[in-house]
């Protein structure tokens, strides 16, 4: 009996950005249109597809769909570390079961490790414990800014390390105003501290 041709296979990984970091494969392929003798594929007929896989390295490479899937795409859930190679064949069913199609050349995808979350919820304080910290404000000067005290907020402020300025060596973070006591009657829309 003739059997078919299949076209492009192809892998598409997705990396799943989820606590187990788990990584998805799937696999399509273009479905046949012809016999493997060029003789067009019946519009009657049922085609099915098995999927073959496994690390690179395996010959042969495993069926890993049992039967035949009746579209030409599987997903792999979880798939493990390390160079994973897959190939597809078809199979018609009309009048009987026809002959299984010659594999694909096998193509081969890397699934790398995973790369943990950055860690959230990090916060930056005011630098002295127990202690009552100076805040400055920005002002300009001939020629300059200057960072000139005004007043002072409790250790363990938290700091805006995003909102920072840069002054004669020394950084100074942006601290809430609500949590300022301003030292006299200045008292600035933004103030800032040395933090850590």
């Amino acid at each position: 009996m003739r059997y078919m041709s299949i076209f492009l296979l192809s892998i598409l990984a997705a990396l799943a950005c989820s606590h187990a970091h788990a990584t998805d494969l799937t696999v399509k392929c273009n479905a046949p249109t012809t016999n493997t003798d060029g003789s067009p594929i019946a519009s009657s007929a049922t085609i099915g597809f098995n999927v073959y896989g496994g690390m690179q390295g395996t010959n042969p490479l495993p069926l890993l769909t049992n039967p035949p899937l009746s579209t030409c795409q599987r997903t792999a859930t979880n798939v493990n570390i390390g160079v994973i190679c897959y190939a597809v064949s078809a199979v018609e069913t009309i009048n009987g079961v026809s002959s299984e199609s010659a594999q694909t050349t096998p193509i081969c995808t890397t699934v790398p490790p995973p790369t943990p979350s950055a860690p959230s919820g990090a916060t930056v304080t005011v630098s002295v414990p127990g202690t009552a910290n100076t805040i400055y404000i920005l002002e300009k000067s001939l020629d300059a800014l200057v960072m000139v005290p005004a007043g002072t907020v409790p250790a363990g402020t938290v700091c805006d390390p995003s909102q920072a300025v840069t002054n004669k060596g020394s950084t100074y973070d942006l601290v809430p105003r609500s949590a300022v006591t301003w030292s006299g009657n200045v008292k600035s829309l933004t103030a800032f501290a040395k933090c850590s």
